[in-house]
């Protein structure tokens, strides 16, 4: 029989094995405490390696953005595969500013009815008041210088309507017209005292 087996059990010996079962009981107490927190730790931990390889990826995507071709002064080769010199694509070649440049116009262009112009209607078909009705046709027509005289016998046979100068002839032909006159010539001499003379002669019907 061992030494420590000679003495009965007493109540010092019960507290001891008291005390002992209690410290076990704790200790495991607290290591189950600590699991959670341990769990909370290793989650945060993780969580910030995430992040940390989010924001070290979303770094390299925009430097890589931000790298590119960058321009030349070379040529650009256009979509048919023709090159053209850098800096000159889109731009318009210069025009010739000849095309831009108006023509000097004139207040009267010759060719035009300029309803200003002076006519004298002369009686040569014998017939009193013709020529004044004659001007009051004209006048309607919207000719504002229209006067009237007469004239002896000889050319032309048939009514004609003379004007000075080629400037003149559309005015002259609209006389003409407004008179049911065929026959209009040029004839300066014919024309000495009006811009347009009209000289009535027999043919000639109001």
């Amino acid at each position: 029989m061992s030494a420590p087996d000679q003495y009965p059990e007493d109540e010092f010996d019960e507290a001891a094995r008291s005390r002992a079962a209690h410290g076990s009981h704790r200790e495991r107490a607290r290591r189950a405490s600590l699991l959670p927190l341990i769990a909370v730790l290793a989650a945060l931990v993780v969580v910030v390696w995430v992040a940390a390889l989010l924001v070290g990826g979303g770094g390299d995507d925009d430097e890589t953005a931000t790298e590119g071709p960058t321009p030349t002064d070379g040529p650009v080769e256009s979509p048919t595969g023709e090159e053209t010199p850098s800096g000159e694509a889109g731009e318009e070649s210069p025009t010739d500013g000849s095309a831009d440049e108006e023509s000097p116009s004139e207040d009267v262009p010759a060719g035009d009815v300029d309803l200003a112009t002076d006519v004298e209607v002369l009686n040569g078909a014998r017939v009193a008041g013709i020529a004044g009705r004659t001007a009051e046709t004209l006048g309607a027509a919207g000719f504002t210088t229209v006067t009237t005289g007469n004239i002896g016998e000889g050319p032309p046979e048939v009514s004609t309507v003379y004007y000075a100068d080629p400037t003149l002839a559309a005015t002259a032909q609209e006389v003409a017209d407004a008179l049911g006159i065929d026959a209009v010539e040029e004839d300066a001499e014919q024309a000495a005292t009006s811009s347009v003379v009209v000289v009535l002669r027999p043919d000639f019907q109001e």
